[in-house]
């Protein structure tokens, strides 16, 4: 099976995903999948291009949890990864069964809340609201 879905020549999803910019509301959700994989639970990272639009995949919970980000906001997200900005301070030694992926944000949250602050910073566009 392709991880292209068409339903006709307009729209297309990645993975049942439509490959839109980072807004928000987004923001938790990748930054427990960032926590995740950096912490080592089972949370895998996937890179692919699909229509002239690249994207990293983050899935976990047997694939029931899945975070897409498109590539160009991915390029925002790597020199703090690079940098050391968006590593754990330190190894945190993980007992079975108490880290999950649900929980992370809960389990380290200096981690998980510095992840997000980074992420607030770099995607502070909101959905619009029908206030306007």
């Amino acid at each position: 099976m392709s991880n292209l879905t068409t339903t006709n020549a307009r729209l297309w999803s990645i993975f049942g995903q439509r490959a839109e910019t980072l807004k928000r509301p987004d923001l938790p959700k990748l930054a427990r999948a960032i926590v995740a994989y950096m912490r080592r639970l089972d949370v895998s990272l996937h890179a692919g291009f699909v229509q002239n639009v690249s994207y990293v995949l983050f899935q976990g919970d047997g694939g029931s949890f899945q975070v897409l980000v498109r590539g160009d906001d991915w390029t925002k997200i790597v020199p703090y990864i690079q940098n050391d900005t968006l590593t754990p301070a330190f190894d945190m030694p993980l007992r079975p069964g108490t880290a999950t992926l649900a929980n992370i944000d809960v389990y380290d949250p200096v981690y998980y809340n510095k992840v997000l602050g980074v992420l607030g910073t770099l995607f502070p566009t909101d959905y619009p609201t029908s206030y306007l």
